[in-house]
């Protein structure tokens, strides 16, 4: 978050910074609708979450509770509550879902606290092409259009734009380098700590995202064929702003 800011800076940016456990503080949710989930997933045995199927129908019955004043959590309570909930979750693929639901989440809650009506993700063709392919795998297709679309409309009040989804990672790798851009260094979350078996090791993000990236070594046209596919897919309009799961916005 330091070397975010400190680019920022450079520019003359107003700066933003957000942790994912502030998803539990009220200050960042409409709601307490996370805190019904993670007490939900908590209050289960593993194995019930495990019988396919049987989490995501659970999750779907899990309504926006009424919005009350809290006593604000320390950070460290909130980091129990968020590893409480990560601890619950059986499989890797899990915690990545839910950890990029809670992203979702937090970037659209600070859009409109800031008066925004527009949120730019930096999301490369590259990147948009691992995300169809690995929604379409955990089931999640209807929300192609909203997760993967140059513009979406899917959230209310906050348009979500893709202004880098034609540019490979390899070309915007290029053109960093060529205008002596800073690169912010990619941390990625240490989640295996719970992990078992050999199966579990990877999810189906990571195991989309090598598949993708060695078929493009043979197959150049390979992310542009499957960026364009997806981008035939449209969303019903009965299924905009209708009651969502307050997890996925599905």
């Amino acid at each position: 978050m330091a070397q975010a800011e400190k680019i920022a800076a450079v520019y003359g940016y107003e700066f933003h910074g957000m942790r994912i456990e502030d998803i539990y503080d009220p200050e960042w949710t409409d709601t307490e609708c996370f805190e019904a989930v993670a007490l939900l997933l908590t209050s289960l045995p593993k194995d019930q979450l495990a019988i396919s199927g049987q989490a995501p129908e659970l999750l779907s019955q899990i309504l926006p509770l009424p919005a009350s004043t809290t006593t604000k959590l320390s950070h460290q309570d909130k980091i129990n509550k968020l590893k409480a909930l990560m601890s619950a979750c059986t499989t890797l693929t899990a915690k990545e879902t839910i950890l990029q639901h809670f992203r979702s989440s937090l970037l659209t809650q600070q859009t409109r606290k800031s008066g925004c009506t527009m949120l730019a993700l930096g999301d490369s063709a590259t990147r948009v092409a691992i995300q169809i392919i690995g929604l379409t795998a955990i089931g999640r297709g209807y929300s192609l259009p909203h997760e993967t679309s140059l513009e979406s409309k899917w959230v209310k009040d906050v348009k979500v734009v893709r202004p880098l989804k034609d540019c490979l990672t390899k070309e915007l790798d290029i053109c960093c380098r060529l205008n002596n851009l800073e690169v912010i260094e990619h941390h990625a979350a240490n989640l295996e700590h719970s992990m078992r078996t050999k199966a579990e090791v990877k999810s189906i993000n990571r195991l989309t995202e090598e598949f993708i990236t060695g078929l493009d070594k043979d197959f150049p046209s390979t992310v542009a064929t499957v960026c364009r596919t997806a981008a035939k897919l449209t969303a019903p309009e009965a299924a905009l702003y209708r009651n969502r799961c307050p997890l996925c916005q599905g």
